[in-house]
Parts: structure tokens; sequence; C-alpha cells
């Protein structure tokens, strides 16, 4: 240690001392080094880092695709009431929470007497790692037990354990509406007041709740959860690397936008572009073949799946889904529907896929954040 060194830490005080740091690329906004700027991580997050000027910034002709009315800081649009989630009570059977001593007490309270229907998807060695999942009298119980079934699956089976663990701690339900109609379902719920464009959607920290209308497919259900993990479960590093990939894959011309640019609280929990490119990418991963004109990336074909595709032509994406779902998970959404009846869905080589991805990933985290560093705390906007 040199003599200006040691005087500088004994004569000056720890304030003075960290207004001396400069913060490099990828760390939370301070006084940024020379060369970068203090950037917005990702529109409704609340996070800023240190970057090199356009770090995530996609080609020109994309930023017109970005959601309108979003800034940095995530808010809550008005026609909302965040209510809290029921007790988890550990049952794999469909029950009446009104009629349950234990959820008695939410269901006629915060629940206003409207949810008839309660299911918890738990992890097996701990009830409290568990999302319940709600619906009214205007849902039938064929389908409601059909989304039990797939939230099952990809919560329990396909996900890791510290997805389901991420959800359970921030207070995440997931709730399901009458079919689609001129009427919004959504305005039966305790939670919401008006009509939102495209349904309740994902959830996040400061919403957490997730929805989808009867008759949505298993896939679209899938979609909506996975935006949910987006917020709930992927920290400021991840949610940094998709930034990267969506930008590439804007820049190659494989994703275009899901037109969702003058949706101004279309959804409580609005999405900008890059969770829509993961959600695309999410669809080939389950083999999916539709919306082509958005990504043009196959789902399964009778030449290979869409996971394999993905892999083949969107390795970023397909890095990025196979930290957080299983690569080796065949699981079709619906076996009776094409493409999974004619194409089904395949597994992959777990090992063969965390070899082929790790340059990958790594590359993708280069100038992102440490994974250590965590989104800002805020209070839950839950009574």
């Amino acid at each position: 240690m040199g003599l200006v060194t040691f005087l500088l830490l004994v004569l000056l005080p720890s304030a003075h001392l960290l207004r001396l740091h400069k913060a490099e690329q990828g760390e939370a906004c301070g006084s940024c080094s020379e060369g970068l700027v203090c950037a917005c991580l990702a529109l409704n997050r609340g996070l800023r880092i240190c970057a090199v000027p356009n770090f995530l910034t996609p080609p020109e002709d994309a930023l017109s695709f970005e959601r309108q009315g979003l800034s940095c800081e995530p808010r809550l649009p008005e026609g909302l009431q965040p209510v809290p989630r029921p007790p988890l009570v550990a049952t794999e059977r469909r029950l009446d929470p009104r009629q349950n001593p234990e959820l008695a007490s939410w269901a006629r309270g915060p629940g206003q007497n409207f949810y008839t229907q309660y299911q918890l998807l738990f992890a097996p060695e701990d009830h409290l790692l568990g999302v319940p999942l709600l619906a009214g009298d205007d849902v039938s119980e064929e389908y409601f037990e059909k989304a039990a079934r797939t939230l099952q699956h990809l919560l329990l089976e396909a996900a890791g354990r510290e997805v389901l663990q991420s959800l359970a701690h921030a207070g995440v339900k997931i709730l399901l509406a009458g079919p689609e109609s001129d009427e919004d379902p959504w305005l039966r719920h305790p939670e919401v007041s008006r009509h939102f464009t495209t349904g309740l959607g994902g959830g996040s920290p400061w919403f957490p709740s997730t929805g989808v209308f009867e008759g949505e497919a298993a896939a679209t259900l899938a979609e909506e959860l996975f935006h949910t993990i987006q917020y709930c479960h992927l920290g400021p590093q991840a949610v940094c690397m998709y930034h990267k990939a969506y930008k590439y894959a804007m820049e190659r011309h494989i994703y275009t936008t899901d037109n969702s640019a003058e949706e101004v609280d279309g959804e409580p929990v609005p999405t900008v572009q890059a969770d829509e490119y993961m959600a695309m990418a999410l669809m080939r991963w389950l083999g999916v073949n539709r919306g082509f004109s958005e990504y043009a990336i196959p789902g399964n074909t009778a030449e290979r799946t869409g996971r394999q595709s993905l892999r083949d032509h969107d390795q970023n994406a397909f890095c990025i889904l196979s930290t957080i779902f299983r690569a080796d998970d065949s699981w079709n959404p619906e076996e009776s529907l094409e493409p999974w009846r004619s194409f089904s869905n395949q597994g992959m080589d777990v090992k063969d896929v965390a070899d082929f991805c790790t340059p990958v990933l790594a590359q993708l985290a280069e100038g992102c954040p440490n994974a250590s560093l965590a989104w800002p705390a805020r209070p839950r906007k839950i009574p």
C-alpha cells in the first residue's frame, strides 16, 4: 500500500471514499466511470446501471415497437386493488375455499365470496413453497383441473425448484376467469375494477396475480406464467442477458414485434418487447407452431422439434430457457392437437445442453450486472 493511499484511508471520511469509487460496466448507477452512462436496464423494472452507450439499445427501427406509456420505474395502473394471497393449504384436489376452515376467512373477506375453486400447487417437501390456483363459479371444473395439471407440470417438473420458491416468496397467485366475452369476466374479480385490453396476463412483485380466460390454450397459460417468472424470479443479470439476446435477434431479423406499441396499460403488468421475444422463444421450446410473422423460428415439424430449431437458429434464447426449464422435458401442452399429435416434443440430453450453452451464456453475461445484484427493494403494494 502506497503512502498516499494509506493517508486517504486514514484521513478521509468513509462517505468521501465512497464518492471516489466510480461504478463500472454493469454496476448500479452511482458515479459511472469514464465512457459509461447511467441507463435504465429495462423499462418497468426500476434499476439503472452504468453501461457503454446503447449497450442494450435495439436497432433504431425497433424503438417504435416498444409499448407506450412505460418508464424505468414500475407503477400500478389505475383500476387495480391487489388483495393478499389466500393461505397456503396443502391440497392436491380442487376445493371450495369458502367451506374450508383454513381458507374461509380469506374467501369471505379479501376474496369477497367470489372464489369457489382453490387448489395449491406446492413442493411435496414443503407446502409453503406453493402457488394457489383460484377461480369463481364462471369457470368450469374441467378447465380448472386442466389448468391445474398444466401448472403442476410446469412448476414442479419442468422448472427448477428455485422458480417455485421465487414465485411463492413473491406471493404469486394464479387466477382463472370465465370465457372471454363482451362483458369482461375479470371485472367480477375483487382485484379488478376496469377493463384491460389483453386481460390479466402475467404478474409481478407489485401485482402478483397471473390470469387467463377459460378456453385459452395450455401454451397460453404457460406464456403468462413465464411472464410472471420473468418479473418475479429472474434477477438483473438474467434480464440483461435476454435483452442482449433480443437486441441480437432484432439485428438478425428473426424477431419483429407483438404489435403492442399502442397499448397503454393494456394489462396490469405491461411487458416490453424483450419479454415478448423470450415468450415466443418459450413457445418454440414447447413446440408451438404459430406467430411466424413475429418470430421466424419454427415450432415442431417433421424435420425437428421447435427446441432443436431454437438451438440451431437462436442459441441465445435456447440457452437462457435451458437455465429455467429442463431441456430433457418432453411434455406436450395439448397431446390431441397439432403439432403435438403428429410431432411430439423430445427431450434433450441435459449435459450436452449444458456443455453447449456454457460459452453462450458467458458471452451474454458480459457487460451485464453480477449475479449478486438484486432489484431495488420496494414495499409490496398489498394491504
